[in-house]
């Protein structure tokens, strides 16, 4: 995946790098986008270096110029695991604004272009991931069965200390089924990074770039969902979509089929694109 021509604008803002190079070719990497996560930020990581696998993975952390000490706790990470973690160090004046808010997205779309692994992983610094097996389990997969291009697992919400389980069954993800809901959680992804190259301008600077760059792999081939339980996404304050209610959520996701209907212009693509809207507004009376 190359971006190169969308970072050149950004060449005035250099990014601090730590650990550019590293011993050996990891067949994973991890993407780590931080931004005011201390109190987050160091289970995150714990859960990644936990990791036991039989394959080398490399951890990319994007820190965002954090003012509550993340970007120390970063630093000495990337100091201790120089063999795992490749730091990134950000200038605020690299952020893109989406819908008028400041945004990690810069972060993130770098970590993709840095990736040098066949797979890409995503854990945001708020989340963390709890089965030390995830990724030899999900990697295991996706090498034997290599119709899928990217899988995804059971995960735990965390509201007010509260850890909250909506366990599906394993399952094909389809465009046609996931359009109508991103209903899987970022920790949980792990791509073929071959799937998600080329991806247009408005899936990068759009809102919900997990649910495009998923329905982007879908169109490539189906996705699949593992039963396994084996990470915790945070659900708080800081979230920007934990922010919005009910009813603007559904605003919002509106406005982002509506992204969509300009990327997925097939036939049959504008028929469930067109359902998704109407269902979202019917159910909640927008």
């Amino acid at each position: 995946m190359s971006y190169t021509k969308f970072f050149s604008k950004y060449k005035k803002e250099e990014v601090i790098v730590y650990n550019q190079i590293m011993d050996g070719d990891p067949i994973v990497s991890v993407s780590v986008v931080t931004y005011q996560h201390k109190k987050f930020i160091e289970k995150c990581l714990n859960g990644i270096l936990n990791q036991k696998t039989n394959f080398l993975y490399e951890i990319l952390l994007g820190e965002d110029h954090s003012s509550d000490g993340t970007r120390d706790i970063c630093i000495w990470y990337a100091e201790k695991y120089p063999e795992k973690i490749r730091l990134f160090l950000h200038n605020r004046k690299n952020n893109i604004k989406i819908n008028g808010s400041t945004t990690g997205r810069f972060n993130f779309l770098y970590n993709l272009n840095a990736a040098r692994g066949k797979y890409i992983a995503i854990c945001e610094g708020d989340d963390y991931w709890t089965d030390p097996l995830k990724l030899q389990k999900q990697v295991d997969f996706l090498e034997k069965y290599t119709k899928y291009s990217y899988c995804a697992h059971n995960s735990k919400r965390l509201k007010d200390g509260e850890l909250i389980a909506n366990p599906l069954k394993s399952h094909t993800i389809t465009f046609n089924n996931h359009i109508y809901s991103n209903y899987i959680n970022t920790c949980t992804l792990i791509f073929r990074k071959d799937c998600i190259s080329n991806m247009p301008k408005i899936l990068q600077l759009g809102d919900a770039i997990d649910w495009g760059i998923q329905l982007w792999a879908l169109k490539k081939s189906d996705g699949f969902f593992l039963e396994d339980d084996m990470a915790v996404y945070r659900v708080h304050q800081g979230g920007r979509w934990n922010q919005l209610s009910a009813k603007e959520m559904c605003k919002r996701g509106v406005k982002i089929l509506k992204q969509f209907r300009k990327i997925f212009k097939e036939k049959e693509d504008k028929h469930h694109i067109e359902k998704a809207i109407k269902k979202r507004r019917n159910d909640f009376g927008y």
